[in-house]
């Protein structure tokens, strides 16, 4: 969105050097992407490892009375309910003695029937649970699984195809402006 601020900024000076450094900027930027998506490829297994960390690491604070720890825990209920799955990598994560709010309970959230005869109860249910009632797959898989590689790449892909358009007008706007014969409206 800045980018297209700065697209305005430049382009109504209608100067070709101005335009340039907008072409300039967007190409940099479009170099710049491209680098990293060439290590997030190479570092690939440290990438992984990263986000199950952070995964795990916002566990931690899951029950907690403060706002962010609220924030926390209702993005882990959301999460939890929309890909049918508890924990980071499964339920057992709930049991992990540095999660959560030390009752070791897993939330109800992971529960497979919010209402009716197998509901759980609000506090969630204790070590073990009956895997019947919940779901045991980790919210790791499920939400990489749900954006998906090739979901991935069509996003990157537009987003580099409209920075390069962007190189491109830009470039045809500085050599249309560094041409003595136009003649601004």
């Amino acid at each position: 969105m800045k980018l297209y601020f700065l697209y305005v900024f430049f382009s109504s000076s209608e100067s070709h050097t101005m335009m340039t450094m907008y072409g300039t900027i967007l190409a940099i930027l479009l170099i710049l992407e491209i680098g990293l998506i060439i290590v997030a490829a190479i570092y690939k297994d440290d990438v992984e490892e990263g986000l199950q960390k952070g995964f795990l690491d916002s566990m931690k604070n899951y029950g907690g009375s403060s706002d962010i720890d609220m924030e926390q825990t209702a993005t882990w209920d959301n999460m939890q309910q929309r890909f049918k799955c508890c924990g980071t990598m499964s339920y057992k994560d709930w049991h992990k003695p540095e999660i959560g709010t030390g009752d070791k309970n897993v939330p109800a959230s992971c529960c497979k029937d919010s209402d009716g005869p197998n509901k759980c109860p609000p506090t969630g249910l204790p070590f073990p649970p009956d895997t019947e009632r919940i779901y045991t797959d980790g919210c790791y898989t499920k939400a990489i699984s749900e954006i998906g590689v090739p979901r991935l790449i069509a996003v990157v892909g537009a987003i580099g195809g409209v920075e390069l358009l962007g190189v491109i007008f830009g470039c045809c706007l500085a050599a249309r402006y560094r041409n003595k014969h136009y003649r601004p409206r």
